[in-house]
């Protein structure tokens, strides 16, 4: 095993990442989402959507629509929307800080 300096650096490599939903045999319909960083899946897919991020971070979100209850979807959206902002914010503040 090599251990890296503080001066030392190496290359990360990208994230491949496949993302599926769907609503399954009992549900009429999808409640379910998912989000990649900032892209945000809802809906039935019909197959996995494979995405690569290229960073050495990546962020990655689910929200269970809860099927059955009343605005599920809407539920699992405003949840995944917030987190995508508030995750924003935070590495802004976090980039502000750094004096980047």
């Amino acid at each position: 095993m090599r251990l890296f300096g503080p001066t030392e650096s190496f290359a990360m490599p990208s994230w491949n990442i496949a993302a599926f939903t769907h609503r399954g045999r009992v549900r009429p319909s999808n409640e379910d989402g998912v989000a990649v960083n900032t892209r945000i899946l809802t809906g039935n897919m019909d197959k996995p959507l494979v995405l690569s991020a290229p960073d050495d971070s990546c962020i990655l979100m689910i929200a269970d629509g809860m099927g059955g209850h009343a605005h599920g979807a809407m539920a699992s959206r405003a949840v995944l929307d917030y987190l995508v902002a508030a995750i924003g914010s935070a590495f802004k503040s976090c980039f502000l800080r750094r004096g980047n």
